[in-house]
């Protein structure tokens, strides 16, 4: 749904930082088996006592929530005291001189030779063979020394090829020594990147190098500098790292967990009962003739009752181009309404919001069964216009509902769950929410919203969404997928129609995906060449979807 004409240009607001909106609920769980290990990996200049002590809390509630028990290790490299100030236990996995152990002004370059490796190699080596360690969580120099212990398990070195499952990389720089080189992304392990939006020392920039270097890593930024973070967001941000759901069942298991089954939102969001409150029903019966009438092809009596509905009450003008106002909201109440809204969005806002972002949300079986799935339906339904009639009025593209009755989740449950997950993740860990934010009033995550669309788009040459005030109204996220290999299509940009009236480009490769308020301005260059499919998902809080809208 696009709004009917451009608004006014909103006032300019600080750019959001993607940090926790919300304090979530971290579930304290029973232990009911011997807790996993992950090593615990220092910093420079740190060792295992100090690098606990900084931790100590986190540690405590990795235990208490997750049964994760964290082993530290300490450095087998000493830091002279000069370079350390008052510790005198500072240790190193590594360093960047073959005399100097202090030298760690060259840590930025690329494919640079690290002095020490063999030593710390075989010590982790060693702990990871006493303590049966699954997992590592490393902060800083730790952290690149992870990157290398996910190298070596890429490379089929035990006991890493075999036992680590998935590593924390917290301000982590990109291991980059040239005694072991890596020519594509790493696939193996699953990774979490930590980075500080403040962290001046190893910048989100350098952590993000860090991140590209992983086909299957995940992001999160937290409102901090150069340090571990202790806080309920993180640990609630491990814990769904952690408990990654793996088989058919546990992503049906997932999606029951964790999107709404049954909306508490009015069909007509309420609509009629905030009309009773105002004297207005006599509108609404003739706004229903009126939609009957256009339903069923009579288009000049129906703009004629619609007319006569507008000037009965003129707020339905708006509420039918995109959802009941906020005046018309804070009117019912005042006259006793106490009925379920839909939240009240700020277009304005959205517009300022950020834009999440997964890389590989999906992988290549995913996208080559969701577009088997596409397929299926289409043929399941009697073709294109009959599984979705505005492919009548769509030009040179064509989107497929795969939806309704619930057949995505149904078929497809690890797909849907993996588009459900990045949605709740985004919601927590960006500002949306907050007093400032366009979800201002909006706390309830993906366990108070439903799946309101899924659909499968191909966009042929001359295909677009080429409308920079298109917005998704009366929905919460939307997320958007790329089903197609970039090299197949020309043209067919994923943008954003910022403040100062810029389109701001989002690119992404086949699986990636992005995340945003469903009312932010959004676009689809034309195609120029080729054929573009994707995913798009809503998810709001009304009844969810069967076919169309």
């Amino acid at each position: 749904m696009s709004s009917p004409s451009p608004p006014p240009t909103p006032s300019i607001l600080l750019p959001s930082e993607s940090t926790s909106t919300t304090t979530p609920t971290t579930p304290v769980r029973v232990p009911t088996s011997e807790p996993r290990t992950f090593l615990a990996l220092h910093g420079w200049c740190q060792d295992s006592s100090l690098f606990s002590s900084k931790t100590s809390r986190l540690s405590s509630k990795l235990l208490k929530t997750l049964n994760i028990k964290l082993h530290y290790v300490s450095a087998p490299h000493p830091v002279p005291p000069s370079s350390t100030g008052s510790y005198q236990n500072a240790k190193s996995w590594y360093h960047m001189s073959p005399s100097d152990p202090s030298i760690i002004h060259t840590r930025f370059e690329k494919k640079q030779k690290y002095y020490g490796l063999e030593e710390s190699i075989k010590l982790i080596t060693e702990e990871f063979t006493r303590t049966k360690a699954s997992g590592i969580i490393g902060f800083s120099q730790g952290a690149s020394l992870a990157h290398l212990c996910c190298i070596l398990s890429e490379q089929s070195l035990e006991p890493f090829s075999s036992n680590l499952k998935q590593a924390i990389l917290v301000g982590s720089l990109e291991f980059s020594c040239v005694d072991y080189p890596v020519t594509s992304k790493l696939t193996k392990v699953r990774t979490l990147h930590v980075s500080g939006i403040k962290d001046t020392q190893n910048p989100p920039l350098k952590n993000r190098e860090c991140y590209d270097a992983f086909s299957n890593g995940e992001w999160f930024e937290f409102n901090g500098g150069h340090v571990v973070p202790n806080n309920d967001t993180f640990v609630s941000r491990i814990s769904d790292f952690i408990e990654y759901p793996k088989t058919t069942n546990d992503w049906s298991n997932y999606l029951s967990k964790t999107l709404l089954s049954t909306s508490s939102v009015p069909s007509d969001f309420g609509l009629t009962s905030i009309a009773s409150y105002l004297s207005q029903s006599p509108s609404i019966k003739i706004l229903d003739l009126a939609t009957s009438l256009e339903t069923s092809g009579s288009y000049k009596p129906a703009i004629k009752e619609y007319t006569k509905a507008y000037k009965l009450w003129p707020a339905l003008d708006s509420v039918l181009a995109g959802g009941i106002p906020r005046g018309v909201r804070e009117e019912a109440i005042e006259y006793g309404y106490k009925g379920r809204l839909l939240t009240d969005v700020s277009v304005s806002k959205s517009r300022n919001s950020i834009v999440e972002v997964s890389k590989k949300l999906l992988d290549y079986d995913d996208v080559h069964e969701l577009l088997k799935l596409a397929g299926e339906i289409e043929v399941e339904d009697g073709g294109r216009v009959v599984n979705n009639f505005e492919n009548l009025t769509h030009v040179k593209k064509y989107a497929i509902m795969v939806n309704g009755g619930g057949r995505l989740r149904k078929r497809l449950p690890k797909v849907l769950g993996k588009v459900v997950r990045f949605a709740e993740q985004a919601l927590r860990d960006s500002k949306w929410c907050e007093e400032d934010g366009p979800l201002r009033g909006f706390n309830g995550g993906c366990g108070s919203l439903t799946v309101r669309v899924a659909e499968v788009w191909t966009y042929e040459v001359g295909g677009g969404l080429v409308d920079n005030w298109h917005y998704d109204t009366d929905s919460i996220v939307t997320i958007v997928c790329l089903l197609s290999e970039r090299g197949e299509f020309k043209g067919g940009d994923f943008q954003t129609y910022e403040d100062g009236d810029i389109n701001i480009s989002h690119p992404m490769e086949k699986g990636d995906g992005v995340c945003f308020v469903s009312h932010k301005y959004h676009n689809i260059t034309e195609v120029e060449g080729g054929e573009r499919r994707s995913l798009v998902v809503e998810l709001w809080e009304g009844e969810e979807g069967k076919k169309g809208r």
